[in-house]
């Protein structure tokens, strides 16, 4: 690394006015609950300017000394008149020594390099490797395109860890739409399994009908259920509405499938389960024993509705 060796410099002699720079999620001890400068930490990375000093990493952690009001911290300064891309690259590796970078800070990395008129050429050669992702303009293009996503869907998916392919359809979907979908996190906090499915079917049951997200919402009077007390409740209730609206056919089946299946009335020791997808033809069937009166209901139950449960499974599968 370009830098100098540790000091400890004045805070009222620290700058911050790169705040440009304030891209990164910092991994830092609780100061707030010490008195002195005992426990290890990292310390910030800053230019010398005119007698003072300019951060360029660390800026929560400034903020914190300042808070504490403690008059000095521990910096590494970088030589005179570093080039940019020497100060990036630095601040980078600096980062990664304690910190795994997360989707969102490439993002902002890659943003921010592109409005240095740094080429996309360049960044392949000069950072992907460095940023751990593919040397592809089209993965540059994709993590350029989460600066569209809203911020409480962003803490959402780093949250749950969610891998870059689940975070590509947020960018496709306006600024009132993910107002609504912020709106499910906040009420119901979904899995993200969930969330991705919910968001999916809206996003394509839209395109299909050619309409925003925002008048399928409001078509499927979906506000009413965030009004619900219960948030799993809520949650189901958006779940089912939204693949109803996106699956039409599918559900009609399932309806149709599911009358055919009441009409058998198992015993309640036995549950009839048909395959979900209506892609295969087959039929689940629970069975709970606790008594041997259990056993001898099975064995009536399948001798008296044999042929309804064959004439199920052959409904199975849509024309």
């Amino acid at each position: 690394m370009n830098l100098f060796k540790l000091k400890n410099i004045e805070i009222k002699r620290c700058e911050t006015t790169k705040s440009w720079l304030n891209i990164f999620y910092e991994n830092i001890p609780k100061i707030l609950e010490i008195e002195d400068l005992t426990i290890p930490i990292n310390p910030i990375l800053v230019l010398a300017k005119n007698g003072n000093f300019e951060l360029v990493y660390g800026f929560r952690l400034l903020k914190l000394f300042r808070e504490k009001e403690f008059d000095v911290i521990p910096a590494y300064v970088f030589r005179e008149n570093p080039k940019f891309t020497d100060i990036f690259t630095t601040i980078i590796a600096y980062h990664k020594q304690t910190n795994e970078l997360n989707i969102i800070e490439i993002c902002e990395i890659l943003n921010l390099l592109v409005n240095k008129n740094i080429s996309k050429e360049k960044i392949i050669n000069n950072f992907t490797s460095l940023l751990n992702i593919p040397p592809k303009i089209e993965i540059i293009e994709q993590y350029l395109s989460l600066q569209k996503i809203g911020n409480q869907i962003i803490k959402f998916l780093l949250l749950k860890k969610a891998p870059l392919k689940k975070w590509l359809i947020f960018p496709k979907i306006d600024k009132s739409a993910q107002k609504f979908l912020e709106k499910i996190i906040s009420k119901t906090k979904p899995s993200l399994s969930i969330f991705g499915e919910i968001t999916r079917n809206l996003f394509e049951t839209s395109l299909r009908e050619e309409k925003s997200i925002l008048e399928i919402v409001r078509e499927l009077n979906l506000f009413i259920f965030l009004e619900e007390e219960n948030p799993q409740k809520s949650l189901t209730k958006i779940r089912k509405t939204i693949f109803e609206a996106r699956y039409p056919q599918i559900t009609k089946f399932q309806r149709k499938i599911n009358t055919e299946r009441k009409k058998i009335d198992p015993p309640k020791n036995v549950q009839i389960i048909p395959d979900k997808t209506l892609e295969t033809k087959k039929i689940r069937i629970n069975c709970t024993v606790s008594s041997k009166e259990d056993i001898q209901t099975m064995r009536d139950f399948f001798n008296a509705k044999k042929n309804d449960l064959s004439s199920l499974l052959e409904k199975m599968i849509p024309n």
